[in-house]
């Protein structure tokens, strides 16, 4: 037995203290993720729920336009900034006064959709699902045929992504996570986040965020694990979500192969049992299992054909998953020297990329949600050029105008009038229009490459670190003071939080324009920053154009704004960040010319 002279005692601690520490860096940064999509997907209920109870309210948004496919299913035809709506054939006939009200306003959350699944790492789509009395979907991303995705005879209700919210499985009302199904929109195997939407106590629909089992798989193929050590992650009751080949093979355990759809799928579709660890054919090495992943324990050793495997187990408090690291004790043996010497920078390197890796996110859907909303801009165009070209079909008449003038006389008079009038009338004026068309439509161009662009790189890094935030507010305040001299600040020396920087700064930045914006040249604004006992209170004050109590109830509202040519995504955006992080946004205002205030409660996540 290759100990190099180490006793037993010693080898076992080395070995057993190794994979603890493996085993718990990846659980936490899983959690710190699963946590963050658990509050995103009640954020999204409780927006959904404002839906429902102001149905009635005037819509002032673009409405969603709808047609029947060939088999008689609802869908919708424009693209409004992402999202898609589908009804089955019996649904869209029985579709009432409220439902057709949902299915036209539920277009106001497409924002909110778009910035959770861009900011929200391994999140690939976000939905919500109505039951009873009518089956209906909207989904972001857009899908374009959902008839062709979806089957004509969908019941909501049967599916593990709906029923696990309702009432029976989910009296307390928070969010659930899902086994292992195949997606009815076509992405494969998925696990969800779901949370029901109650208006009282009427359960309106199910929301739900999507995390595809590849992109769980991928945070832990891509752990850097030393001698032949491989991972797991398992639900309480035994269904393996996401298992690396080697684990796999070590377990005895089969592979979830992928699905192919050859019809839309009609009802609910879990993974095999070939997952479960109840499906091990050893029937000693089963029970030594099972045992295991009900139990407390941190590492057992168990005897397994070919050879013992050490297993150590790691809580993902979240959800109460379980994080395993599986390895044959005598390839771990055989790097025993190495590993006396590598044991504390393995454990810095992995806590670094079990952060990064768990945050990963693919960039399709940035792209995707980039070509839409250039695509809805030139939508917009096309009736512009058309304008035009009436008006350049009008100047024709113009060169036998021009001759008639030459020509004098009172016929040459009268057309000179004649020209006068559309000239000045008409032709400028509808010039002016189109040229204010175009220009609103490359701003709008312009918004959205912006938009993607932060997306991106807020899909490039999301994990969780360190923020110096004193030193971040200063350098803002400084750059800030150019362009308004009469901003000052109060910021605590050293303050420091943990946080994701991006959609932080983001937020900040914003806050500090707005305060801008809303001032006269000259107008005082007070930035200050303070430790508190969960992170950092941020207060941007100013003595501005204020906010009428009417709008303070709405300005974190997604698509609400004051601003001539404003999106109103950046406040509503930076609250939902915040909230899901366990912070809040606050906007305090005495009234319309008396200035406004604007707290930030930033807490480490």
């Amino acid at each position: 037995m290759p100990d190099r002279g180490l006793s037993q005692r010693v080898t076992d601690r080395i070995l057993h203290g190794l994979l603890r520490a493996l085993a718990a860096q990846p659980a936490k940064a899983l959690d710190e993720n699963f946590a963050l999509i658990e509050k995103q997907t009640v954020s999204l209920a409780d927006e959904h729920r404002r839906l429902f109870a102001d149905l009635s309210a005037p819509f002032t948004g673009v409405p969603a336009e709808f047609a029947r496919a060939a088999n008689g299913s609802l869908y919708q035809t424009n693209i409004i900034d992402g999202s898609s709506f589908f009804a089955p054939r019996a649904s869209a006939d029985a579709m009432g006064e409220e439902d057709w009200l949902f299915a036209r306003k539920s277009v106001v959350l497409n924002p909110l959709y778009r910035t959770i699944v861009e900011q929200t790492p391994n999140v690939v789509a976000a939905y919500i699902n109505t039951d009873e009395p009518v089956d209906t979907n909207r989904y972001f991303p857009f899908m374009e045929r959902p008839w062709e995705i979806y089957p004509n005879e969908m019941d909501m209700g049967s599916f593990n992504f709906f029923y696990e919210a309702d009432a029976r499985h989910n009296p307390e009302r928070g969010p659930r996570w899902t086994g292992i199904y195949a997606d009815p929109a076509g992405r494969g195997w998925m696990l969800s986040c779901i949370a029901p939407v109650y208006l009282g106590d009427a359960l309106k629909g199910v929301v739900g965020l999507d995390v595809t089992v590849g992109e769980v798989l991928d945070s832990i193929v891509r752990l850097s694990l030393p001698w032949g050590a491989s991972s797991l992650l398992i639900a309480p009751g035994g269904d393996v979500l996401a298992a690396t080949e080697k684990a796999r093979l070590l377990l005895g355990l089969g592979e979830l192969q992928p699905f192919i759809y050859n019809e839309p799928v009609a009802t609910e579709l879990t993974a095999p049992d070939v997952l479960r660890i109840d499906s091990v054919a050893d029937a000693d090495l089963c029970a030594r299992l099972l045992d295991f992943l009900a139990s407390g324990d941190s590492l057992r050793e168990i005897p397994a054909p070919g050879g013992t495997l050490i297993i150590a187990q790691a809580a993902v408090p979240t959800n109460g998953w379980k994080f395993w690291l599986v390895a044959r004790r005598s390839d771990l043996l055989e790097g025993i020297d190495e590993l006396t010497e590598i044991e504390s920078k393995l454990q810095a390197e992995l806590s670094a990329k079990a952060r990064e890796l768990a945050y990963t996110r693919g960039l399709y859907e940035s792209a995707s949600g980039y070509l839409h909303n250039v695509g809805n801009a030139i939508t917009r165009m096309e009736s512009s050029l058309m304008d035009l070209e009436k008006v350049i079909k009008s100047s024709e008449q113009y060169p036998e105008a021009f001759a008639r003038i030459k020509a004098g006389g009172d016929t040459g008079a009268q057309t000179l009038d004649r020209f006068e009038q559309v000239l000045v009338g008409k032709t400028v004026p509808a010039l002016k229009a189109v040229a204010g068309s175009i220009t609103r439509i490359k701003d709008a161009i312009r918004n959205a490459i912006a938009h993607q662009q932060a997306g991106f790189k807020a899909a490039v890094r999301q994990a969780s670190e360190e923020v110096k935030l004193s030193e971040l507010l200063e350098d803002m305040c400084r750059h800030f003071q150019k362009e308004h001299p009469a901003l000052a600040s109060e910021i605590a020396p050293g303050v420091r939080v943990r946080s994701h920087l991006e959609p932080l700064v983001q937020g900040l930045d914003n806050v500090i324009r707005n305060a801008i914006q809303a001032s006269p040249p000259g107008g005082r604004i007070r930035v200050t920053c303070e430790r508190t006992a969960d992170g950092a209170r941020v207060a941007v004050t100013d003595e501005g154009c204020g906010i009428s109590a009417g709008d303070l109830v709405k300005v974190t509202r997604a698509g609400f704004t004051t601003k001539q040519g404003g999106h109103g995504l950046g406040l509503h955006s930076f609250a939902v960040f915040l909230s899901a992080a366990g912070g809040l946004l606050k906007v305090e205002s005495p009234g319309q010319g008396q200035g406004a205030t604007v707290t930030i409660d930033i807490h480490n996540v």
